[in-house]
Protein backbone atom coordinates (compact mmCIF):
# COMPACT_ATOMS: atom_id res chain seq x y z
CA UNK A 1 0.00 0.00 0.00
CA UNK A 2 3.01 2.33 0.72
CA UNK A 3 4.77 1.56 -3.23
CA UNK A 4 1.17 2.45 -4.05
CA UNK A 5 0.46 5.78 -2.21
CA UNK A 6 3.95 6.70 -3.06
CA UNK A 7 3.37 5.98 -7.21
CA UNK A 8 0.23 7.85 -6.95
CA UNK A 9 1.75 10.67 -5.44
CA UNK A 10 4.47 10.76 -7.87
CA UNK A 11 1.56 10.66 -10.67
CA UNK A 12 -0.05 13.10 -8.79
CA UNK A 13 2.90 15.68 -8.90
CA UNK A 14 3.78 15.01 -12.54
CA UNK A 15 -0.07 15.78 -13.67
CA UNK A 16 0.18 19.34 -11.76
CA UNK A 17 3.86 19.79 -13.22
CA UNK A 18 3.00 19.16 -16.97
CA UNK A 19 -0.38 21.49 -16.68
CA UNK A 20 1.29 23.93 -15.54
CA UNK A 21 3.77 24.25 -17.84
CA UNK A 22 1.56 23.92 -20.74
CA UNK A 23 -0.75 26.30 -18.99
CA UNK A 24 2.14 29.12 -18.94
CA UNK A 25 3.59 28.19 -22.17
CA UNK A 26 0.16 29.40 -23.85
CA UNK A 27 0.16 32.18 -21.13
CA UNK A 28 3.86 33.48 -22.61
CA UNK A 29 3.73 32.68 -26.17
CA UNK A 30 -0.28 34.52 -26.58
CA UNK A 31 1.25 37.36 -24.10
CA UNK A 32 4.01 37.68 -26.78
CA UNK A 33 1.80 37.63 -29.36
CA UNK A 34 -0.84 40.19 -28.14
CA UNK A 35 2.25 42.64 -27.41
CA UNK A 36 3.75 42.09 -30.78
CA UNK A 37 0.30 42.96 -32.48
CA UNK A 38 0.12 45.90 -30.61
CA UNK A 39 3.78 46.81 -31.31
CA UNK A 40 3.26 46.10 -34.95
CA UNK A 41 0.15 48.49 -34.72
CA UNK A 42 2.44 51.33 -33.83
CA UNK A 43 2.02 51.64 -29.59
CA UNK A 44 5.81 51.72 -28.48
CA UNK A 45 4.61 49.83 -25.37
CA UNK A 46 1.62 48.01 -24.05
CA UNK A 47 0.15 49.57 -20.85
CA UNK A 48 -1.08 48.35 -17.93
CA UNK A 49 -4.52 49.04 -19.40
CA UNK A 50 -4.08 46.90 -22.38
CA UNK A 51 -2.30 44.17 -20.37
CA UNK A 52 -5.23 43.47 -18.39
CA UNK A 53 -7.36 43.53 -21.09
CA UNK A 54 -5.23 40.51 -22.44
CA UNK A 55 -4.99 38.95 -19.14
CA UNK A 56 -9.29 39.32 -18.62
CA UNK A 57 -9.63 37.68 -22.28
CA UNK A 58 -6.81 34.79 -21.68
CA UNK A 59 -9.09 33.99 -18.56
CA UNK A 60 -11.86 33.74 -19.68
CA UNK A 61 -11.11 31.77 -22.99
CA UNK A 62 -9.57 29.28 -20.45
CA UNK A 63 -11.70 29.19 -17.41
CA UNK A 64 -13.35 25.72 -18.73
CA UNK A 65 -9.57 24.58 -17.92
CA UNK A 66 -9.16 25.92 -15.22
CA UNK A 67 -12.34 24.52 -13.56
CA UNK A 68 -11.37 20.68 -15.28
CA UNK A 69 -7.94 21.06 -14.18
CA UNK A 70 -9.43 22.21 -10.04
CA UNK A 71 -12.05 19.40 -9.49
CA UNK A 72 -9.73 16.80 -11.47
CA UNK A 73 -6.89 18.14 -8.91
CA UNK A 74 -9.67 17.69 -5.72
CA UNK A 75 -10.43 14.20 -6.98
CA UNK A 76 -6.93 13.01 -7.18
CA UNK A 77 -6.01 14.32 -3.64
CA UNK A 78 -8.53 13.04 -1.98
CA UNK A 79 -7.48 9.78 -4.05
CA UNK A 80 -4.44 10.48 -2.19
CA UNK A 81 -5.83 11.43 1.06
CA UNK A 82 -7.75 7.69 0.87
CA UNK A 83 -4.03 6.16 -0.20
CA UNK A 84 -2.67 7.65 2.89
CA UNK A 85 -5.28 7.11 5.70
CA UNK A 86 -4.72 3.25 4.54
CA UNK A 87 -1.47 3.12 4.90
CA UNK A 88 -1.24 4.71 8.06
CA UNK A 89 -4.44 2.14 9.61
CA UNK A 90 -1.53 -0.48 8.03
CA UNK A 91 0.63 0.68 10.51
CA UNK A 92 -1.14 1.17 13.21
CA UNK A 93 -3.03 -1.93 13.02
CA UNK A 94 1.16 -3.50 12.50
CA UNK A 95 1.98 -2.05 15.90
CA UNK A 96 -1.13 -3.34 18.20
CA UNK A 97 -0.27 -6.75 16.65
CA UNK A 98 3.54 -6.13 17.37
CA UNK A 99 3.01 -5.41 21.47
Amino acid sequence: MQLELRLKRKEVHDWVDKFWKNHNHRFFTEKEEFVAKHKIAGEDSVGADKMSEFYKAFLDKNWKVHVYFNISWYIKNFTLLFLALQVNLEKGMRKIKGK
